[in-house]
């Protein structure tokens, strides 16, 4: 009779069993399937960096250049109101025989103190 009462019991364990190693299967399939999305991830990401360290001196080297016209640029700027204060200040004072540079306004042409358009 004891065993007879035992057989339920066994019949339920070993179905659990038998659940819990299918879990584990299913577990070990998504975690294999985790790993082989991560593992692709990593190659497109270090394809990424290889990129990305192949192109790093030439845009260095574009950052500089930017960082050179900008200065150029801003000492242009800085020549023509220097210029342009001059002419003010040449204007007030009435005087015509003064020597005062000038940056070309358009293309190579450009106008000197007295009006005169040379280019």
């Amino acid at each position: 009779h004891s065993l007879h009462a035992l057989r339920p019991i066994v019949d339920v364990a070993a179905s659990r069993a038998k659940a819990e190693a299918s879990g584990a299967t299913r577990t070990s399939e998504a975690y294999q399937a985790r790993m082989r999305v991560q593992e692709e991830e990593t190659k497109n990401l270090r394809a990424q960096q290889k990129a990305v360290k192949e192109s790093h001196d030439k845009n260095v080297g574009q950052i500089s250049v930017y960082k050179d016209l900008h200065k150029l640029l801003k000492c242009k700027l800085d020549c023509q109101k220097r210029d342009a204060e001059a002419r003010e200040h040449a204007a007030l004072m009435g005087a015509q025989d003064q020597n005062v540079f000038t940056m070309p306004d358009q293309g190579n042409e450009y106008t000197d103190i007295d009006g005169i358009v040379h280019g």
